[in-house]
């Protein structure tokens, strides 16, 4: 797990010969876990030729590929992470969360909200809170700009996070002043 002190010794055991797929495979991930993606792209490029049915490769370089703003490729292979994998519901739902992510950088706000439904579908029961409804009011809210479907989902979210132990009395009256403010606005412009 630490990354930093990591990547020389990778570097070093490459430097003296080392060609096993792992050892690239875990430079990548250390300079990838330290915000070096422009090495950690091409070792992950070189990796996929190598071996194409890993799925943390073609996750990490979804990652890197949202980065860089290219988001057709970005989704090329969170979707091949997905067919690689036997589903771990945990991971699942992380690529989820990637491609989710792409789809709002990418303006398709639609696609985005589809994929966090998708996202709390694949989410095991035990780590499920109602944040996904959040999620979803903001996109609804600020990106499309459909106040009455916004205010639905804040009511909903409102409503879950009452009958959750998760959340702070703050955060409550924080969603709860939302909704007064959203149908305030949504009064003013009848």
């Amino acid at each position: 797990g630490d990354y930093y002190f990591a990547i020389p010794e990778y570097e070093k055991a490459i430097q003296f010969g080392y060609k096993g797929v792992e050892v690239y495979k875990r430079l990548a991930i250390s300079y990838y876990s330290t915000g070096k993606f422009d090495k950690s792209k091409p070792l992950f490029e070189s990796l996929i030729v190598k071996d194409t049915a890993d799925y943390k490769i073609c996750m990490y370089l979804g990652n890197i590929y949202n980065n860089e703003g290219n988001f057709t490729k970005a989704l090329l292979f969170f979707y091949r992470a997905i067919d690689l994998l036997t589903p771990d519901p945990m991971i699942i739902t992380a690529i989820y969360s990637g491609m989710a992510d792409t789809y709002h950088a990418d303006g398709k706000y639609v696609d985005a909200i589809k994929t966090i439904q998708i996202r709390q579908e694949n989410t095991p029961s035990a780590y499920k809170t109602p944040q996904y409804l959040f999620e979803i009011d903001e996109k609804k809210e600020k990106d499309i700009k459909d106040k009455t479907k916004a205010l639905d989902y804040y009511e909903k979210y409102y409503k879950a996070m009452t009958e959750s132990n998760l959340y702070s009395p703050e955060k409550k009256e924080e969603i709860l002043f939302k909704i007064r403010k959203l149908k305030n606005t949504m009064q003013g412009t009848k």
